[in-house]
């Protein structure tokens, strides 16, 4: 199940009117062999709920993932379109095995596109 950190990370944003808001995540993540994912959801004038965590199109597109048992530090640029104008709060979230999935240096960075 998709959480929101303890301390969640997120930002809220007037979406202009072209619809577009350019999403950036990024983390450490490690852990056991387990998939490790991080992604977001919206909320307010637009919804959007983290995707499922299978091997699918919209998994690889919005999401950070890793199944190994590294360290790695990921990033990814998400663009939102055909969204609805006005405030909208993107919030960083993650999902992972409990004590054994770590995640570590998160940002979370939302700009308007005009």
């Amino acid at each position: 199940m998709w959480q929101s950190l303890a301390t969640p990370h997120s930002v809220t944003i007037v979406v202009p009117p072209s619809g577009v808001i350019k999403v950036v995540i990024s983390a450490g993540i490690y852990g056991d062999t387990s998939n490790k994912y991080m992604s977001v959801a919206l909320s307010g004038a637009n919804t959007f709920a983290s995707p499922p965590t299978a091997n699918n199109a919209d998994t690889a597109r919005y999401t950070l993932r890793n199944s190994a048992n590294v360290v790695a530090t990921q990033s990814k640029e998400i663009y939102f379109t055909g969204l609805n104008p006005g405030s909208t709060t993107v919030t960083a979230q993650h999902i992972g095995t409990a004590n054994t999935s770590h995640f570590f240096s998160r940002s979370l960075i939302v700009e308007p596109k005009f």
